[in-house]
């Protein structure tokens, strides 16, 4: 056995963390046949522990015992049947398979309650570490002693990657945070509880070899182990937002720009592995895989314990907290009395400091100890541990401290075009964070979520999103003063003197009597409207790389709103999406604050203008401000927004005999592109779409349609996108008054139904003798019918939908599949 002290100095304590670690294929004293040892769940000549019987002091105790793998044991069977022997609750060889005695009665000997209580000894959660590192996670439980009478199937991501879960699962056993028992144990054990297991697969590893089992503890529903936990018992964790980080970097360019700023990611290895569970609550962690016959019990925190980052924030904001609360002049005989700046989320850890002198060594080695003395000598991830540098990836977005700026990952950005099957594994295997976070009530409106941003996520404007716009906002570039009645709505921009002013229509003032359109949504429409009317001048006049816009409210709820783009509300969601792409389209920022409502007097007249009361006023105010108009298309977007700005229509995807549409092609425009180029190009576009609805089919009065055009600008865009690298669309305002046009459409005139009479009636009068007769009827048979069954080949949606088939869609093939051009 080899032992590695590390001593080193944090704070007034010297602590000294020892490692040990045993050769490969060395053994230790036997002291019992090996019969009585165990080895991996196959016949294998890795070493692993043995099992004793009991002691003269009438404690159960675990000696290292190599065993001999060719006598045909497997720790599986020899743990089986020894628990049948001595007729053994589960408790009691868990205590003996961590070698748990009533001296020492701690499950994970890496955590020494006495070095912790010296080290942690004002730490907010130490009283909860003190008692996991003594006795392990206690749990309070509504029912505990409930049984499955059917033991549930494991999920299919299991049962598909089975050999390398196992694997993991037999790793797993090696360490002591699986006790693996025949399945037949259960009989001796009425009260365990079992759950299915699923799996999640690790990014670049062989996927035969290494995946992550995940237990599902949150299904069935009701009866799940997650939902029979008392919630009340689990400590209280909070962490801090990553705006955190770019406030740390933002406060380091100002008083050193001398100095290059530099980021360190640290990890901690298993995580939740470390935390070791009660041997009185493991009954509730139990699952079967039947292919092998298998009891597995989880004796640590599990992947799918809904409250495993919860007793785990516990201890990992130990370490943080013990980086927080060192110096260099602590950890070494520098002068330097500046704390080190700790920051965790989870089991991520990240540093950030100045390059002076050997202050980043100082840093990461008070880290590295940090982690050692805490979670023990396997606590340290070396795989995940980084370098100091100046750009990195942490908690999944791209840091720059030499442009301080932040981006999201392009790898991140791709995986918009992953298959629905990817996402549902990925759901699938995050089953249980479902009992922590309440999920969406309405797929409908997750989905119109998601479409959202894949729309921002087209935009380059979120790549190198300055630091200084996280966290404390800069200095406003531009303000807008608001306010809202029960009869109208005004936006005053001092910067161009123009305001804009609407009045309710009757509807909209019947539904304010009844209380459907609250001020709170009025108010929050002023700030999407100003988005969308200023937004492209703010874009070109801007002073900073990223334009601030100010926007003050009498309304605390707007302020809240719109700080966070989040509501629950349906009308204040539709109005944040149109803020959130109207802020990624023209490269701004909006922020709100709260304006007194007395001080907002102008604001306020304005809204109410057409009363007596409040015209003089707002007459005097205005007088050499200019209004700008706003279009129908802009008037009700909280209702609206997501219906106009979809993106164009798809085809269902088909089922695997049937090809898909479109998919050795681009992807089509989307209705509302709007890229950094697309100013130049709106002026050419304008003045195509002017000459289509006058001369669209090549003769005075006779223009396309504006959906016509909406099509052709479609192609533009696409070829673009396609030839040179970026896609052109419209303006916002051309765009609107695009849309007014279309209410001058003229009414396409349906074709009737096809029916069987009319079939019969084509079939009378074809010539069927002639080529020309059976291909005519070929087709229109082939047609008929197919189109009867277009509810599988064609859905979209739940409505039933219209479709036409033209002659030209019916191809003849001749030999060697050659479409055929004449018929004789």
């Amino acid at each position: 056995m080899y032992v590695l002290n590390y001593p080193f100095k944090m704070g007034n304590v010297c602590v000294s963390v020892f490692c040990q670690t045993r050769a490969a294929g060395q053994t230790m004293e036997r002291r019992v046949s090996p019969q009585g040892g165990l080895t991996w769940f196959q016949k294998s000549s890795i070493p692993s522990f043995a099992i004793s019987s009991r002691n003269d002091s009438g404690d159960l105790n675990l000696n290292t015992l190599l065993c001999d793998a060719k006598n045909g044991t497997t720790a599986k069977s020899t743990l089986s049947a020894f628990v049948r022997e001595h007729q053994l609750e589960l408790a009691e060889p868990v205590r003996i398979y961590r070698n748990e005695t009533s001296q020492d009665s701690r499950p994970n000997k890496a955590l020494d309650s006495n070095r912790l209580k010296v080290l942690l000894e004002w730490y907010p959660h130490l009283s909860v570490r003190l008692d996991i590192a003594r006795q392990g996670i206690s749990r309070v439980w509504h029912n505990s002693n409930r049984q499955t009478s059917c033991p549930l199937n494991n999920h299919l991501s299991f049962t598909r990657h089975e050999a390398a879960a196992l694997r993991s699962i037999i790793t797993g056993q090696a360490s002591g945070h699986f006790l693996v028992v025949d399945a037949s144990i259960m009989d001796m054990w009425p009260n365990v509880h079992c759950s299915p297991f699923g799996a999640e697969e690790k990014s670049d590893v062989d996927l035969r070899l290494e995946v992550r089992p995940i237990h599902d503890l949150s299904f069935p529903n009701v009866s799940s182990t997650n939902d029979l936990l008392d919630k009340a018992c689990l400590p209280e964790v909070n962490y801090a937002y990553v705006t955190v980080l770019a406030a740390r970097k933002e406060d380091l360019a100002s008083p050193y720009p001398q100095f290059s700023i530099k980021v360190l990611k640290g990890d901690v290895k298993g995580a939740y592995r470390h935390l070791m569970t009660n041997a009185n609550h493991f009954h509730q962690m139990a699952g079967l895989t039947g292919s092998l016959d298998t009891l597995i019990i989880d004796l640590a925190a599990p992947f799918g314990w809904a409250d495993s980052p919860q007793y785990y924030g516990a201890f990992g904001r130990a370490i943080s907290w013990q980086v927080s609360t060192n110096s260099p002049s602590t950890v070494s005989d520098s002068d330097d009395n500046t704390p080190c700046f700790g920051y965790e989320w989870v089991n991520d850890y990240v540093m950030i400091r100045i390059d002076s002198q050997d202050r980043l060594l100082l840093v990461e080695s008070t880290l590295r100890h940090a982690m050692l003395a805490v979670l023990g000598s396997r606590s340290i991830n070396e795989t995940k541990f980084t370098s100091w540098k100046t750009r990195l990836t942490v908690l999944g977005l791209t840091w720059d401290t030499v442009h301080r700026s932040l981006s999201i990952p392009q790898a991140k950005i791709d995986k918009r075009s992953d298959t629905r099957n990817d996402l549902q594994k990925v759901l699938g295997s995050l089953r249980y964070i479902t009992n922590a976070s309440e999920p969406p009530n309405h797929f409908t409106s997750l989905f119109i979520l998601q479409r959202w941003f894949l729309h921002i996520l087209r935009h380059d404007h979120l790549s190198e999103l300055p630091l200084c716009m996280f966290g404390a906002l800069p200095d406003h570039d531009f303000h807008v003063d608001m306010d809202a009645s029960d009869v109208g709505l005004t936006v005053l921009n001092p910067t161009y003197d123009e305001f804009i002013q609407i009045r309710f229509y009757n509807d909209e003032l019947d539904l304010i009597r009844k209380n459907a359109f609250s001020i709170n949504v009025r108010e929050h429409l002023c700030i999407a409207l100003t988005v969308w009317t200023w937004g492209q001048q703010w874009s070109r006049q801007k002073s900073s790389l990223v334009p601030h816009i100010h926007c003050r409210s009498d309304n605390s709820t707007v302020v809240s709103w719109s700080n966070k783009l989040a509501s629950s509300c349906p009308e204040a969601q539709e109005i944040n999406r149109a803020i959130g792409l109207g802020e990624a389209g023209f490269n701004i920022r909006i922020s709100a604050a709260h304006l007194p409502g007395s001080t907002n007097c102008m604001a306020d007249a304005a809204s109410q203008a057409w009363s007596e009361s409040h015209a003089s006023v707002w007459t005097n105010f205005s007088v050499h401000w200019t209004q700008v108009r706003i279009s129908r298309a802009w008037r009700k977007i909280y209702k609206t927004f997501s219906t106009n700005f979809n993106p164009t229509h798809r085809p269902r995807r088909q089922s695997p005999n049937i090809p898909a549409h479109g998919n050795n092609g681009q992807n089509g425009a989307y209705s509302c592109s709007i890229r950094p180029g697309y100013p130049t190009a709106a002026p050419q576009l304008a003045l195509f779409v002017v000459f289509c609805w006058k001369y669209g089919f090549g003769r005075p009065n006779q223009g396309n349609s504006a959906l016509t055009i909406l099509s052709k600008i479609s192609q533009l865009s696409w070829h673009h996108q396609l030839k040179l690298g970026f896609s052109v669309g419209l303006s916002p305002g051309h765009k609107l008054a695009l849309l007014e046009m279309r209410r001058h459409d003229r009414p396409s005139s349906k074709k009737h139904p096809v029916t069987i009479r009319i079939m019969r009636t084509l079939h009378s009068r074809l010539y069927i003798n002639q080529i020309q007769g059976r291909f005519i009827w070929g087709a229109a048979v082939l047609s008929f019918f197919y189109l009867l069954r277009r509810s599988e080949y064609l859905a979209r949606g739940q409505k039933s939908q219209t479709y036409a088939f033209s002659s030209a869609g019916v191809v003849i093939l001749i030999n060697f599949d050659k479409s055929c051009s004449t018929l004789v």
